[in-house]
């Protein structure tokens, strides 16, 4: 009589009271991975507004930094620097590479591509 009733009790559904406490247990766990989530978040925005922070404080350099420039100071000082930026584009443009021209990958023929090869077509 009590092996029949073992076996009614661990075949029966969960009780109310064990649907409602495995519920809240689901419950405090998203709670817990939501608070664990937004935690590190956190901490993320708190590292990058740091930096910004180091970003904004940073030492910056004028082009006044030894008092106020005359116009023919500030003239010159333009020249330089488009002499020089010249001078970079001149030499970038000598070292400037051209591509082979383009040829056949089947043949090696210069006239026509792979996809229109006269020999890739004879062969299908």
């Amino acid at each position: 009589m009590i092996k029949g009733f073992i076996r009614y009790c661990t075949k029966s559904p969960p009780s109310l009271t064990d649907l409602i406490l495995n519920q809240l247990i689901k419950g405090c766990q998203i709670a817990m991975n939501s608070t664990v989530l937004l935690a590190e978040e956190n901490r993320q925005l708190r590292a990058e507004n740091e930096r910004q922070k180091k970003k904004r404080a940073k030492k910056r350099s004028y082009i006044a930094t030894g008092g106020v420039l005359t116009v023919q100071e500030g003239l010159d000082l333009s020249q330089v620097a488009n002499t020089e930026l010249e001078s970079r584009v001149a030499n970038q443009e000598a070292t400037v590479q051209t591509r082979a021209p383009r040829k056949c990958s089947l043949c090696r023929s210069q006239s026509h591509t792979a996809r229109t090869c006269p020999t890739k077509q004879g062969s299908n």
